[in-house]
């Protein structure tokens, strides 16, 4: 009797685990339950059910790491597809800023004096204008790129939720399979 109370311990602890990947509690709670009572009432060559139960759960989480790992590549992929679209006008971005501070630094290499000043002043002039067009156009783009990762945001957190069902009923219909064989022990 001792030997079966550890063994209904350690699947416990075992079930547990499983159990924070859960966000229906009380049914993984009620299947768990239900689980040690149909163990305590099976005879002592129900240890093959468990086999068979520990197999299939492996196999059922092993899948959920599967299908999490693939939600997340695809995302990345999204992700990534996303920012080249926008590499050509980053790069614009960077010329322009580039070209602007080189016109200024031309004036200090250039001009002395009152000819410097009046260089700095037109010359800085016409890139506060190209700054801020920069500033201007980049929040349009950025407003444009923070929808797309939205949007590959809610794909993801489907996937994940889609995988997460699909591992809660396979590990519900394992319980069920392991109950079904403890009362044919």
């Amino acid at each position: 009797m001792y030997l079966k109370k550890f063994i209904v311990s350690l699947i416990t602890l075992y079930l547990n685990s499983y159990h924070v990947l859960s966000s229906d509690s009380y049914n993984y709670s009620l299947v768990l339950t239900q689980l040690t009572t149909a163990f305590l009432d099976s005879n002592l060559n129900s240890a093959t059910c468990y086999e068979n139960y520990f197999a299939s759960v492996k196999n059922i989480t092993n899948q959920l790491e599967k299908s999490r790992g693939n939600c997340l590549n695809t995302a990345e992929n999204a992700y990534a597809a996303e920012d080249k679209k926008f590499i050509q006008q980053q790069c614009t971005f960077q010329n322009l800023a580039y070209k602007s501070c080189d016109a200024l630094n031309e004036c200090c290499i250039k001009d002395w004096g009152i000819k410097a000043f009046e260089c700095y002043a037109s010359k800085g002039s016409a890139a506060g204008q190209v700054f801020f067009k920069i500033s201007s156009d980049a929040n349009v783009h950025m407003r444009d790129l923070e929808k797309e990762y939205r949007e590959i945001d809610s794909v993801l957190e489907s996937c994940n939720a889609k995988a997460q069902r699909i591992f809660e009923d396979e590990t519900t219909e394992a319980g069920n399979v392991l109950k079904k064989c403890f009362n044919n022990s």
